[in-house]
């Protein structure tokens, strides 16, 4: 745990030449604002559509990299794993960093709308099967408990997200103290302390506000 808040677990495994890379943002659907349900989860989506400058979309930058990739949102939680080639872990460690300076970063108006069509075709799926946590937790906490919400939202609160929602929960939510970093596989820890140092700045790792000690090498 770093001064930061920051959290990173190493663990070597050198039997296959990959590395795993799992994030996990201490933030789900039970912070969504009221009536803006589903959120947390739209974020998740918008992630991969997020793209800095000129370079391209984060999902096309992890399917170059060889990566595989997915992502779920549950109540505590917002969760992001990739499984790339161990030669792609600066690179992937890179992105972990731009998901806490800008997830949704380059990520326009017309492209909150085409994802959100992806997350309602999620929401029919679901209202068709009428099976899944949702409907569970649903029946199992009283109205008004943040864990009653569907993660996933409804067609209403959907459409009440707009981009400056998506942006202030990103920016509320995901933070450093908020986050951690799991890499595991054909690593050096003392090379990839090494990488976390040059592609997070220090406000990643050095801020405020924790009370954690340890430090990466320089």
């Amino acid at each position: 745990c770093l001064p930061s808040g920051l959290r990173v677990v190493f663990q070597e495994d050198h039997s296959q030449p990959v590395v795993s890379v799992t994030s996990v943002i201490d933030r789900g659907s039970e912070v969504d604002p009221v009536g803006k349900e589903g959120i947390a989860h739209l974020v998740e989506h918008l992630w991969f559509r997020s793209q800095r400058g000129d370079l391209p979309s984060t999902w096309d930058l992890l399917k170059e990299m060889g990566a595989t990739i997915n992502a779920f949102t549950a109540q505590d939680v917002t969760t992001y794993m990739t499984v790339a080639p161990g030669a792609m872990l600066p690179a992937v460690l890179e992105l972990e960093a731009q998901r806490l300076l800008g997830a949704v970063e380059g990520v326009t108006a017309e492209t909150l709308t085409t994802e959100r069509e992806v997350v309602r075709n999620e929401l029919r799926e679901g209202e068709a099967i009428d099976v899944g946590m949702d409907s569970l937790y649903a029946k199992l906490y009283p109205a008004g408990h943040p864990y009653s919400r569907s993660t996933i939202g409804t067609r209403e609160t959907l459409d009440a997200i707009g981009l400056a929602d998506v942006r202030s929960f990103v920016a509320d939510n995901y933070t450093a103290p908020n986050t951690t970093i799991m890499v595991v596989g054909d690593v050096d820890p003392e090379a990839t302390s090494a990488w976390l140092v040059q592609s997070f700045p220090a406000a990643l790792l050095e801020g405020p506000g924790s009370e954690c000690s340890a430090r990466l090498p320089a």
